[in-house]
């Protein structure tokens, strides 16, 4: 286990190398290329989420309070309110992050909040890309 304390105390995680592969590799396919300073928050239409290296960054930013915390999947996430989200990315965006906003097609937003990346249309772009450039 790691930890790392913050203003709500000190929060766990599972090591990174003991995170489950398979959701691991779904979200690395969601959200690379990537580099150090991208956050990407998922907008599940009634909350926002953080999760993996992303929601231990959080902690480092934002005031993460316990409720919000889980680890309980074997990697960590931080679920918090919809409402939150643009409060969450001018936080990251004040600290030097830039945040995307991943969101389900089929919860489209009114508002803005962040660069918007469609997670289906968007794997399927890039994949097109790399086979048209191989």
């Amino acid at each position: 286990m790691h930890n790392l304390d913050s203003a709500y105390g000190r929060f766990d995680w599972p090591d990174p190398r003991r995170w489950p592969p398979e959701i691991l590799r779904l979200y690395r396919s969601a959200t690379e290329p990537r580099s150090l300073r991208d956050i990407f928050i998922v907008d599940l239409g009634d909350c926002g989420a953080l999760y993996f290296e992303d929601a231990i960054t959080a902690l480092t930013v934002i005031a993460v309070p316990r409720s919000e915390w889980y680890v309980d999947r074997g990697y960590p996430s931080v679920v918090f309110s919809r409402s939150k989200i643009r409060d969450y990315t001018r936080k990251f965006q004040d600290a030097g992050y830039m945040v995307q906003i991943l969101e389900n097609p089929a919860s489209a937003r009114d508002e803005e909040t962040g660069k918007v990346v469609n997670i289906a249309t968007g794997r399927d772009s890039m994949h097109r890309k790399r086979r048209k450039w191989a």
